[in-house]
């Protein structure tokens, strides 16, 4: 892993290195979720934020954010990646056409490279961040270095290799996508899993996995992986997400917490789980 020692200068500043370009440079401000997935949750109220780290659960205001790129590196991946993220997955925008289905959804014109790149760099940055509830979360030296060197190259490894996938988590009491309900990044180990090293995060109301280990072709879910531009999100019931059910409190708090604001929501207009 690249050292990290930042050092203050004057009230604003901070310098240290980059862990994308591996440059000594003023670092910025830079969130590990974009901060555009926030922004729709804020007009309608605060995001419930569950950290497996803290074992707690609270309402978060700004996103999830630390010094840690150089502005140049900010750019990169702000322009090319975040940017495409948050039109397609919160705009609808970007050329994607979202078809509804009862089984989930299906993004039709995805271009495969820049989403992938752009879930990935979110558990690489998580990787790279220091404050709690991200602190410790550890991709792997040889993870971190081959999504480094895709990030720079601009060029998304194969289908197998590194794959990820999502599902969208479906508030049964809404029957709405839950875009309330985030998450840090969180290691979620399975049966047989030391070799695929699954690693799994929440925003914008959907699940996102990446398989950060050996030959993902092996695993169960590999009829989902991201892979052409018809991209399948299974739709998931939020209450009974297996990750969530058998796993830590702090997410379960979170869950009950949303769950009651539900309830006291009795009638409210419903609108499509995602913007066409």
């Amino acid at each position: 892993m690249i050292p990290f020692h930042p050092m203050r200068v004057g009230k604003r500043k901070i310098t240290g290195i980059c862990p994308l370009c591996l440059q000594e440079a003023e670092l910025r401000n830079s969130h590990i979720v974009p901060l555009g997935f926030f922004a729709e949750v804020r007009q309608q109220g605060t995001p419930t934020f569950a950290s497996a780290k803290r074992g707690a659960s609270w309402q978060m205001q700004g996103g999830m954010h630390e010094h840690m790129l150089c502005p140049t590196c900010e750019r990169l991946l702000g322009d090319e990646y975040d940017r495409y993220a948050i039109d397609i997955l919160r705009n609808g925008r970007a050329g994607v056409v979202v078809h509804s289905r009862e089984e989930g959804f299906i993004l039709a014109g995805v271009d495969v490279n820049r989403l992938k790149l752009f879930v990935l760099s979110v558990f690489w940055r998580a990787h790279h961040a220091k404050k709690v509830p991200l602190e410790n979360v550890d991709i792997g030296e040889k993870a971190e270095l081959d999504i480094r060197n895709f990030l720079l190259s601009g060029s998304a490894p194969a289908r197998n290799s590194y794959p990820i996938f999502g599902a969208a988590l479906i508030n049964p009491h809404s029957n709405e996508i839950e875009r309330e309900f985030m998450t840090g990044v969180i290691r979620h180990k399975r049966p047989d899993d030391e070799n695929l090293r699954t690693f799994l995060v929440v925003f914008g109301g959907v699940a996102w996995y990446a398989l950060l280990g050996e030959d993902g072709g092996k695993d169960e879910n590999v009829h989902l992986f991201l892979d052409s531009p018809d991209f399948f999100i299974p739709a998931v019931n939020i209450l009974e997400f297996e990750p969530f059910r058998t796993a830590w409190p702090s997410v379960l708090m979170g869950i009950k917490r949303l769950e009651r604001k539900k309830h006291r929501m009795p009638g409210a207009a419903q609108k499509p789980p995602l913007r066409k």
